[in-house]
């Protein structure tokens, strides 16, 4: 092909297409090409049939084509100046797109062409929605389970909605496990949902909320929202709608649904601060402030509180904060006494006031039987001796529920623990350093009113001589006892580390 003649270029109105105008001198008649760059659209205009070397490939009848030196085609008719988009169909014939058997053009030579693909394809059981809504459920009526995880897994629709599908799935078979497989939300979201959702339907049912302040709730972290409101009852719907009217996200509702709640919680201890989700929260930053020990910081917390108070009397107890503390008394100030107040446990008010009878084997059953008690009242144990018995010797001992449950518990001097058959036999000594312990002064305890005669337990019964022995209760041989021993006591040792052992072992008598 010779170029003879000098090129022109020109811009042409399509974007980004560049034209270059070259005269070509073809068979003695000049041919105007313009040739775009990079692939764009080519105008081709001719005044006549034009055959380039390589012969005709067209074969038919066209009204254009792609015009190119070897790869031409035959025009009649006197047809020109067509438009030809790469990709475009033919007009020369043909069941193919740009590829017709006597199509000259209508795409790329030696390309072939395939036809464009959808770029949107509606998913499985989208016009399920319709029927959905209807029938006033979130729910689609399908039994497909695959419908419902695609469309979840593509989120259509509202938070609340889809939160609807999960209980649907799981009467498919579907847990919160595969779920989460399957569309990528987490297991702790979907139980998140499925609280929040129940918050949901309860505010849409009370009727208490507008329409705009229920659709704030639509949000994407919507259940973030309304999930600490599920400790909420009566004042659920109060505390949704200061959220939504106050545009508040989600840390700030979680605070205003915990302070609501600490409001029902603290009654009797929040004067002044009335149920309003505004008050509550103003309340709960008193609370602070009150702790507070920096100035600084009660007045932050002061300040939020006036912010979102909503009555007259929660901002005054608010201003109460911050008032200036009356200064001391000079006399208390000048004063350098202290007088301590402390408060007393129960186990240092644990007593027990116990009569004390002198000497076991030369006490008598009728000074046994005639042994006082008292009873003890108030809030310190306090007790009255009665005249009767104002010589009687008492003794505190510990208040064991051994001691306490005793109908007439009564303490008997022993001189020395080791003359005393019983406890030696009791206690059991195997050395002489175990019998060294035993020796020395003791308490038995008994209950001079004993209930039943039992094998296992200890008793006091009268000898021949008078006195008082203890005596086992399988060798009682039908003698009525005169009391039921208890325990024997011994005084304090300084050997603090054997306490625990001595008493252990006083304990099986």
């Amino acid at each position: 092909m010779d170029c003879s003649t000098p090129a022109c270029c020109s811009y042409s109105s399509t974007p980004s297409t560049f034209k270059v105008t070259v005269p070509l001198k073809l068979s003695g008649t000049y041919k105007r090409c313009t040739r775009p760059l990079k692939g764009s659209a080519v105008l081709c205009s001719s005044s006549r049939r034009f055959n380039p070397p390589g012969g005709d490939r067209g074969g038919g009848q066209g009204r254009g084509g792609l015009i190119l030196p070897g790869r031409g085609g035959d025009q009649q008719n006197g047809q020109s100046n067509q438009l030809i988009m790469p990709g475009g169909r033919g007009n020369g014939g043909g069941n193919q797109p740009g590829r017709g058997g006597n199509t000259v053009g209508g795409g790329l030579i030696g390309v072939e062409n395939k036809p464009a693909l959808n770029p949107y394809r509606p998913p499985p059981g989208f016009m399920d929605d319709e029927a959905a809504k209807d029938s006033g459920s979130a729910v689609p009526e399908v039994q497909d389970p695959q419908v419902l995880l695609n469309r979840m897994r593509s989120g259509a629709g509202q938070w609340h909605e889809l939160a609807e599908l999960v209980p649907a799935l799981a009467k498919l078979g579907i847990d919160n496990t595969i779920i989460e497989a399957e569309t990528g939300i987490e297991r702790a979201q979907l139980n998140a949902w499925l609280v929040s959702v129940q918050v949901y339907e309860s505010l849409k049912r009370s009727g208490e909320l507008t329409p705009a302040q229920l659709a704030y709730f639509d949000r994407e972290d919507g259940a973030e929202l309304l999930y600490e409101m599920r400790l909420l009852s009566t004042n659920r719907p109060p505390t949704a709608a200061y959220i939504a009217d106050n545009e508040l996200d989600p840390p700030m509702a979680t605070l205003v649904a915990r302070s609501v709640k600490e409001q029902q919680r603290r009654k009797g201890e929040n004067e002044g601060f009335s149920d309003a989700p505004g008050d509550c929260l103003a309340y709960k930053y008193y609370r602070d402030a009150m702790e507070a020990k920096k100035e600084d910081a009660k007045l932050s917390y002061v300040e939020k509180g006036l912010e979102v108070a909503v009555t007259d009397a929660a901002r005054a107890k608010l201003r109460t904060v911050m008032a200036p503390k009356e200064e001391a008394a000079p006399e208390a100030a000048q004063s350098g006494a202290r007088l301590e107040v402390m408060r007393l446990t129960r186990e240092e008010m644990a007593f027990q006031p116990v009569p004390l009878l002198p000497n076991l084997p030369r006490l008598s059953a009728a000074a046994l039987a005639a042994a006082p008690r008292l009873r003890q009242s108030g809030p310190f144990s306090a007790f009255t001796v009665p005249p009767s018995v104002a010589d009687q010797q008492w003794v505190a001992l510990p208040a064991w529920n051994l001691i306490r449950l005793a109908q007439r518990p009564v303490a008997i001097t022993i001189e020395d623990c080791m003359q005393v058959p019983a406890i030696v036999a009791a206690a059991n000594p195997r050395s002489d350093e175990a019998k060294l312990r035993l020796r020395g002064a003791g308490l038995l305890i008994v209950d001079a009113s004993p209930k039943k005669v039992s094998d296992d337990v200890y008793y006091v019964v009268e000898n021949a001589k008078g006195g008082l022995e203890i005596v086992e209760g399988s060798k009682l041989d039908g003698v009525t006892p005169c009391a039921q021993v208890l325990v024997c006591c011994r005084p304090p040792s300084m050997n603090f580390s054997s306490v625990a052992t001595e008493t252990a072992s006083l304990l099986q008598v």
